[in-house]
């Protein structure tokens, strides 16, 4: 079984060969969250950790818990991987699938990937116009020309802030951005919202690695998950991005089944940088 952690920002991490130590290191930046001991109980982790709110049976309250993308990192390379499954929130408070509608997640770029998870919905500030994110980044990567890693966050901030778009009251845009450069790569995690951009994880990721963000649930779940029956001994990359697939497609189907609403979905989508 591999060690690892869920963070209790809106990413997690996990090591099939140093998670100890990698956990020890992104809590102490100060910016991370907490992480859940390995003995906690399979039903403590519901009750104490807020995937279920047992009282009102509702699920995942936080825009944070929508969708589940990430990273795993080998010796031939990384896969990204994404879901598409498109969520609306209902007046209410209901959550439900849009219908006909797939939400791409994943944007590939000339040094790396970005990947998006949380609020997928902005608006125009004067007159209101919806406009969802998948749009916007796209429009962006056609004029992003950065070259320096952290540039890119910042950049986009101001491209929102430019097109004069609103992210909903209280709610956040969570981010994923992994970048090659000859053959070392280095993740970095933020968060935009209307007053700010916020970074909270920069990393070179070690062979074995794998970071996610999104539902609480599959976090814990790709904690606790053997990776090596991903990796068999880092085998060929292509092998490895099909057993990744097939363990993300029966995790969807485990939860469809048990959740009252399963916020991942759809076909996956997988790029290898």
């Amino acid at each position: 079984m591999m060690q690892g952690y869920r963070l209790d920002t809106a990413v997690g991490c996990s090591n099939y060969n140093s998670g100890v130590q990698l956990q020890q290191k992104f809590y102490e930046d100060g910016n991370i969250g907490t992480n859940i001991p390995n003995n906690t109980k399979h039903d403590m982790l519901y009750k104490e950790y807020g995937i279920i709110n047992e009282n009102t049976n509702k699920f995942f309250e936080k825009e944070k818990d929508m969708s589940f993308v990430g990273l795993l990192r080998t010796r031939s390379g990384m896969i990204a991987f994404a879901d598409t499954k498109s969520t609306v929130v209902m007046s209410n408070g209901e959550k439900r699938e849009e219908e006909n509608r797939e939400t791409k997640k994943m944007f590939r770029y000339s040094e790396g990937v970005l990947l998006s998870h949380g609020i997928n919905l902005l608006h125009h500030y004067r007159d209101h116009k919806p406009v969802y994110m998948e749009e916007v980044l796209s429009q962006f990567f056609d004029i992003y020309e950065g070259d320096h890693f952290n540039s890119l966050g910042r950049n986009l901030y101001d491209f929102i802030k430019g097109k004069q778009l609103l992210i909903p009251e209280h709610g956040v845009c969570f981010f994923i951005n992994a970048m090659k450069k000859d053959d070392s790569y280095a993740i970095e995690c933020f968060q935009i919202d209307n007053m700010k951009i916020q970074w909270s994880t920069f990393c070179y990721p070690e062979v074995g690695a794998m970071y996610f963000g999104g539902a609480q649930c599959y976090q814990v779940l790709f904690q606790n998950i053997d990776g090596k029956r991903i990796l068999r001994d880092n085998d060929n990359i292509r092998n490895i991005e099909r057993r990744l697939v097939r363990c993300l497609q029966d995790a969807v189907k485990f939860y469809d089944e048990w959740l009252f609403y399963n916020p991942v979905g759809g076909n996956i989508k997988t790029e290898i940088i």
